[in-house]
C-alpha cells in the first residue's frame, strides 16, 4: 500500500493516532459548532457541572463497558484471518460517526434532507463501479446482505404478482392466448403493451392480485378459470446462502419454492443444471420468481459464471427470467475492472463480474470489502421497474408521485439510519472504486493469499487446497494418502480448536456438505486417493482482507510463524 493509502486506515496499533485523534477533535468541532449556530438567540439549557454523583456514574458505566470491550475479537489484527469481515478505513468511521452524530432516519427526506442525498449519491457510485447505467439504476442501503437479498425477492415477486393478475384478468375476459408459464415471463414492455392495448386498469388487475387478495383467494379464482394454481419457484445454487430459504418462509412462498441447482467440481453453479432446472419449470407450467448467481460464496468466495447464465438465459427469448446476483462479498471486485489485466483476477472471474452490468438486481454488502463499518449492505437495481414495489401508505410521511429516492414506501425496512451512506461516500472520496484507489486494497488480499498459499504448500507436504480460489479466501484441509474422510474431518476440526483456544491467530472453518459440493468433495478426496466414508468435508477457510497485511518480509515472517504452528499439530 502507498503512503497515501496509509493515511486512509488507523494501524493494528493505532499508528496513526494522531490524524485519527486530529480528525475526530474536528468532526466534534463541527458538530458543536452547528448546534451552536442554530436559533442562536434561543435560551441556553441550564447544566448542572458540579452534579459528581452523576458524573461518577457514567464514568463507572465507561469503565466497565470499555474493560469488556478489551475482550472483544480483535477483528483488526492482521492475524485475523477468520471471517469476512477486518479493520473499517478512516474515512468510512469518519463518515459513519458524522453522520451519526445528526441521527438522520432515510425513512424520508422530511428527516433526513442530507441524509437522504448522501444515499442517493453512494449508490450511484455503487451503480457505476458493477457498471449499471447510473440514471436508470436504483437502489438504497439496508443493515445487511440478508436484507438486501429479501428486497430483491420482494420486487421479483412484485413483477410476478403483476404479470399473473394481467393472466388471470385475461382469462377471465376469454383473451388468453398463451399459457400461464409464457405470461409470468414476459416482461414490463409487453406488460404495459397489452395493458394499453385491451385498456385494463390497475383498479381492475388489483382483483386478481394475490398480494392484495391473498393468495387462497387467487387459487380459488384459479380453480373457477380451470387453471393450476402456479406455485412460483426460487433457483439458487446449492451452496446458496441461507437467507434464501428464509426469504421464501417470511413472504409466504413455502420452503419448498427453493430449487437448489447443483455445483460443479470448482464449486460454481452448473449453467448445464440450472437450464435443465429451467426447462424443468417451463414443462411443469411452474413460474420462476428468480434466477440467483453468487458473486463471492460463503465458503470460498467464489465467483460463479454470470456471464455464461446471462448468455444461457438469452436461450429462452422472448421469456425472460429475472435475474439476481448475491455479490454481498464479491461485488468491490468490480473495482478492479477498470484495468482488468492488471486485477489479479482469472479471465473468468472477469468475465464474470463484467456481467454483472446486464442482470436484474444485485445486492452488495460495503460492511465487507468496502471496509465500512456494520451494518451496511445495499440492493441495487438496473432500472426503476425492478425497483417498483407495492404501494403502502403512511398517512404522517409524504409518497412522491415518481419516488426516484429510497425511503419507506420502498423499504422493507421503516426507520433506516444514513450512517452507511455517509461512511461509503465519504470513502469514494478518498478510496475510490477504481483500481488506483479501494482496487489497491483488494489487490493486497489477492497478494498475500498467493503468498501463503506459496508458505503452506512448501512447509506442508500433505495440505490440500479447494480448487475454488477466485478472490482473496483459502480453504484447505490436511490428509495422508488413502486417508480416509472422516479421519481428515476429524483433523481439521483439531486445527480449528486449536486455533480457537489459542490467542496467535484466528481461523475459521466451513462444513462442505454433499448436497451443496459433491462433485468437489468427490474431486478432493481423489487428490489424496482417499476413502469417502462421511457425507460432509471440513475445510479451514482463511480469509485475507486485513488492509495491513501484503507480501512484504513482515508479513511472510507471520504466515511462516501459522505455518510452522500447522506443522506442530
Amino acid at each position: 500500500m502507498d503512503n497515501e493509502h496509509r493515511t486512509f486506515f488507523i494501524g493494528p496499533h493505532f499508528e496513526n493516532s494522531k490524524l485519527t485523534q486530529q480528525m475526530w477533535n474536528s468532526v466534534l468541532d463541527y458538530y458543536s459548532k452547528h448546534r451552536l449556530d442554530v436559533f442562536q438567540n434561543d435560551p441556553k439549557w441550564p447544566l448542572c457541572e458540579d452534579n459528581l454523583q452523576s458524573i461518577e456514574i457514567l464514568n463507572s458505566a465507561m469503565e466497565e463497558l470499555q474493560t469488556m470491550l478489551q475482550k472483544e475479537v480483535p477483528t483488526f489484527t492482521k492475524r485475523y484471518i477468520g471471517h469476512m469481515l477486518s479493520d473499517f478505513s478512516l474515512p468510512a468511521l469518519l463518515g459513519h460517526i458524522s453522520v451519526l452524530l445528526h441521527n438522520p432516519n432515510n425513512a424520508s427526506k422530511e428527516v433526513a434532507k442530507i441524509g437522504s442525498f448522501l444515499e442517493i449519491e453512494a449508490i450511484n457510485l455503487l451503480c457505476k463501479m458493477v457498471g449499471y447505467e447510473v440514471k436508470q439504476s436504483r437502489g438504497h442501503f439496508t443493515s445487511c446482505g440478508t436484507l438486501a437479498n429479501f428486497e430483491a425477492v420482494w420486487r421479483a415477486r412484485y413483477r410476478m404478482d403483476h404479470f399473473l393478475s394481467m393472466a388471470l384478468c385475461l382469462a377471465k375476459k376469454s383473451l388468453l392466448e398463451k399459457n400461464l408459464f409464457e405470461y409470468m415471463h414476459m416482461g414490463w414492455d409487453e406488460f404495459y403493451r397489452i395493458q394499453n392495448h385491451y385498456q385494463i386498469s390497475i383498479e381492475e388487475l388489483m382483483k386478481y392480485s394475490a398480494t392484495v387478495k391473498g393468495p387462497a383467494e387467487i387459487a380459488r379464482i384459479c380453480s373457477q378459470l380451470n387453471l393450476n394454481y402456479p406455485l412460483p419457484a426460487l433457483l439458487v445454487p446449492s451452496n446458496c446462502h441461507y437467507s434464501w430459504p428464509k426469504a421464501m418462509n417470511l413472504f409466504g412462498l413455502g420452503t419448498e419454492a427453493v430449487i437448489k441447482v447443483k455445483t460443479d467440481k470448482n464449486g460454481h453453479v452448473s449453467v448445464t443444471a440450472l437450464r435443465d432446472e429451467i426447462n424443468k419449470c417451463k414443462k411443469q407450467n411452474r413460474p420462476i420468481l428468480m434466477i440467483t448467481s453468487v458473486a463471492g460464496t460463503t465458503e470460498f468466495g467464489g465467483i460463479d459464471p454470470i456471464h455464461d447464465v446471462e448468455s444461457m438465459l438469452e436461450e429462452f427469448k422472448p421469456l425472460q427470467f429475472w435475474h439476481h446476483v448475491d455479490a454481498a462479498y464479491g461485488g468491490f471486485f468490480c473495482s478492479l475492472l477498470d484495468r482488468p489485466k492488471e486485477s489479479m483476477l482469472r479471465l473468468e472471474v472477469i468475465n464474470a463480474l463484467q456481467a454483472l452490468r446486464k442482470v436484474d438486481s444485485i445486492t452488495i454488502d460495503p460492511h465487507k470489502l468496502g471496509y465500512v463499518p456494520y451494518a451496511c449492505g445495499a440492493i441495487l437495481t438496473k432500472n426503476p421497474d425492478n425497483y417498483i414495489v407495492s404501494r403502502i401508505d403512511a398517512p404522517y410521511l409524504i409518497r412522491d408521485k415518481y419516488v426516484d429516492h429510497p425511503g419507506w414506501s420502498t423499504t422493507i425496512e421503516g426507520s433506516r439510519s444514513a450512517t452507511g451512506a455517509g461512511a461509503v461516500w465519504l470513502s469514494s472520496q478518498c478510496l475510490p472504486f477504481n483500481s488506483n484507489g479501494l482496487g489497491t486494497i483488494l489487490k493486497k488480499g489477492l497478494r498475500t493469499k498467493i503468498m501463503l498459499e506459496k508458505i503452506l504448500t512448501e512447509n506442508l507436504e500433505e495440505i490440500y487446497f479447494t480448487p475454488t480460489a477466485d478472490t482473496n479466501i483459502l480453504c484447505f484441509c490436511l490428509a495422508k494418502k488413502g486417508q480416509s474422510l472422516s479421519e481428515v474431518n476429524k483433523r481439521s476440526q483439531k486445527i480449528f480448536e486449536f486455533f480457537s483456544e489459542g490467542p496467535d491467530f484466528a481461523v475459521s472453518k466451513t462444513i462442505l456438505t454433499k448436497v451443496s459440493y459433491e462433485k468437489l468433495i468427490l474431486q478432493m478426496i481423489s487428490n489424496w486417493e482417499g476413502v469417502d466414508d462421511d457425507e460432509n468435508l471440513y475445510v479451514i477457510r482463511l480469509v485475507l482482507m486485513s488492509p495491513y497485511a501484503d507480501d512484504d518480509g513482515q508479513t511472510k515472517d507471520l504466515y511462516l510463524n501459522f505455518a510452522e504452528f500447522l506443522k506442530d499439530l
